[in-house]
């Protein structure tokens, strides 16, 4: 009965020994649960604010866009503006010019 005896002490020690392995393991499972429970919202939370940031950064992009038309119209319309300014000031040096001239050739004082 002694080696009988001595069996189940050996059984009864692995037991435990298995009890306490099953514990340990159980809360390394649940810690890394938390863990990854945790990892997907912060994940989740990145991905928004990324998405958010996307969406300025086109909001931005369109309001430049919109930005540079109207500067473009502005320089056209400023450009055609100081061009014709410029074609009518030619034209004005050039009518006062030929009166001038006009007037000497023709002693016209």
């Amino acid at each position: 009965m002694s080696d009988l005896d001595s069996f189940k002490e050996l059984i009864a020690a692995q037991r435990i020994e298995n009890k306490e392995q099953f514990a340990e393991q159980r809360r390394a499972i649940t810690e890394l649960v938390k863990s990854v429970s945790e990892l997907s919202s912060i994940l989740a939370r990145s991905e928004e604010r990324h998405l958010r940031h996307d969406d300025g950064v086109r909001r931005h992009d369109n309001v430049l866009d919109d930005h540079e038309i109207r500067i473009r119209r502005v320089e056209v319309k400023t450009t055609t503006a100081t061009g014709s300014w410029k074609t009518i000031t030619f034209l004005g040096s050039f009518v006062a010019a030929v009166i001038t001239i006009a007037l000497n050739y023709w002693g016209i004082k």
